[in-house]
Formats: C-alpha cells, structure tokens, sequence
C-alpha cells in the first residue's frame, strides 16, 4: 500500500462504515408503500431513508422515527455473518457494549447509541443522527492546505478533548480517531461528535495487541508491533487532526508504507505553517510525543492555554453582552422616567 502526498487517505486502506451522518446520503426517501413492504426498520417505527455507508457485515442508514419525526442513523449488523464468523459476532458484541457503557451520561460530543432493535435477519443499532457531515469532507471542500481558521480548530479540539476525556475515564479506547469518524451535528458547524466505535474498547490500564486504526493518525508504538495502552494511542490521532485542521494536510505523509512508518517513528511530522500559533504548536507537540508515557492526558489538554484563550474569550463576549443589556435596560429605564416626567408636566 503507498500514502501519496496529495491523499487524505492512504490508498488501500479500509474504508470503514465510519459515517453516522450525511457523509455519503444517496438516495431520497422511500415510497411509504415500499416502507410497508420491505423496509426492515417498519416494524420497529422507522422509515428508512437512504444509505449512508456499508462495511464486510453491516451497513448504516438515515432513517426517521415514524412518531417523533426525529432522524436517526440505524448501524444493521448480519446476524447470519456474525454466526458463521465468531471474530465478527464478537466485533459486533464488543461495539455494543462500548455504546451501551458510553450512553447513560449522553455525552455531548459522541455519537451516541438510542436502542438496540432485532429482527430475524438483523440486529439494528440506532444512533444519533448527524446532518453536517464529517470533519474530513470539510476539509476537503475547503481546499489542498487551506484548514480551518484557529478560532474553528480550537471550537473543535475543545469538544475533542472533553469526549476523549469522558471516554478515557471509563477506559475506554476508541483506537480510530481520524477526520472521517468526526461529524458536524448540522450545517452550523459549531458542535462536533465523535463516532464509529468499531475498535473502540474497553481497556482501562490493560495493554493491548491489535494493531488497528488508520495509517496516518498510527502512534509509534503500534508500529513496534509490542503490548500497548489504548489511550495514548486515541492523543496522538487527536493530535495529529489538530495539525491536519489547521494546515489542511495531513501531519504525517510518504510515497511509501515504509516511509510513512518512519516518519511516523521519528516524530517527523510535516513543519508547522503561519496557520499554527505558539499556543497551537504546544499542544500538538504534546500530543505527538514518541513516548506514550510521556504524553499528555486528554484531559491534560483540555486544560491547556491554548483551549483557555477560547474560555477566555467567550467569557469576555458574555461579559460584554452583559454590559450591553444592562446598557440596555438603562436606557429603557431613563426614557421610562423621562416619559413619566413629561406626563406629569403635561398634567
């Protein structure tokens, strides 16, 4: 497999059913007779509403609960596949169960699981619907090295960090934190989820062995083919996004798999631009850190300087839009008083 300059992805690697949102929306709406006929998800109370993605054994869909008309999408797992292949019905067990342990605090910032369905055929995973797309396709409509502004990369990170944060303090791993598996909730922009738990799992301080995730956002330690934790690994991608968001390319490429692996070792990212400020450069550099170790916590990064000019200044907007509204009310008071004055002198 080579990692050409000009790709976002490395040729040959799986493209997984990573989208729970409007990534890859296709097709209109069903006929309601063709609903009642042969969509798999009537009898549960949902319209299916065109495919999203599809994987080796799943796919997901748009759909629409029939009584509350909110859109959900609906990850369809084969229960036939998954009984033939005992390492996919435990890929499947394992994803539930990471979804199930991550939904009861609603999380703001991931893409949350809604209910479990079963039908003969399937076993239906409903999810949080996200209509803005993912982060990836953003960057790409943006333009070969043109990112986001810094004020969009620090929104963005920010919600980042307290989802992996979350996660990590339930030990959990997501093991595949890239562009394409960060979804905007709707054309605003403004809030960012995280999804596709397919690696994801429940390691706590438990060191793991399989080697999993996408090249470019791959810590050193993976290619060392040796025990390691999960967390350490979910920083490094998130940090590795961080620089792809503000340089609008990726940190880490080569011509060749082997290439890429040693820049990968050596830490080698691609040189920061004028798009990445000293505070931005810091907390990358935090995060690309060869030893695992040593790098920092999500929760770590939450808290640094380069995330607190935001706090600070949405502080400073909400003390101004204070201001203004007792400005405001003042004024309404004054010419409250001045008309009582000029009624009574009237009088």
């Amino acid at each position: 497999m080579a990692v050409l300059p000009s790709t976002r992805e490395p040729p040959g690697s799986v493209r997984r059913n990573s989208a729970y949102g409007a990534e890859a929306r296709t097709s209109s709406a069903p006929s309601s007779r063709r609903v009642q006929s042969s969509d798999p998800l009537a009898p549960h109370g949902y319209q299916t509403l065109g495919p999203i993605a599809a994987g080796a054994f799943s796919q997901i869909a748009r759909a629409r609960h029939a009584g509350s008309r909110c859109e959900v999408a609906v990850k369809s797992f084969n229960k036939v596949k998954c009984a033939k292949e005992p390492h996919l019905g435990s890929a499947m067990k394992n994803e539930l169960d990471v979804l199930k342990l991550l939904q009861p605090a609603k999380h703001r910032h991931v893409a949350n699981i809604l209910a479990v369905l079963e039908s003969k055929n399937s076993i239906h995973a409903v999810l949080e619907y996200c209509g803005g797309g993912s982060l990836h396709r953003q960057l790409q409509t943006r333009g070969h090295a043109k990112g986001f502004s810094e004020r969009e990369s620090i929104v963005v990170t920010a919600q980042l960090c307290s989802g992996l944060a979350y996660m990590h303090g339930l030990g959990v791993a997501h093991r595949d934190v890239k562009p394409e598996n960060i979804l905007f909730t709707d054309g605003s922009l403004s809030s960012v989820k995280l999804c596709d738990f397919g690696f994801a799992i429940r390691c706590g301080e438990r060191r793991l062995r399989t080697v999993c995730g996408s090249p470019q956002y791959m810590a050193p330690e993976l290619s060392r083919h040796e025990p390691y934790h999960g967390q350490p690994v979910d920083v490094w991608a998130l940090c590795a996004v961080v620089y792809e968001m503000l340089h609008g390319k990726a940190a880490f490429r080569g011509s060749s798999m082997e290439q890429l692996g040693i820049r990968i070792m050596r830490v080698s990212h691609e040189s920061f631009g004028t798009e990445a400020s000293a505070g931005a450069r810091s907390f990358i550099k935090q995060g690309l850190t060869f030893d695992p170790q040593a790098r920092a916590l999500a929760q770590d990064l939450s808290n640094h300087s380069w995330l607190g000019a935001l706090r600070q200044e949405a502080q400073e907007e909400a003390r101004q839009e204070e201001a203004r509204q007792e400005a405001l009310q003042e004024a309404r008071q004054q010419a409250l008083q001045q008309a009582r004055q000029e009624s009574i002198e009237c009088s």
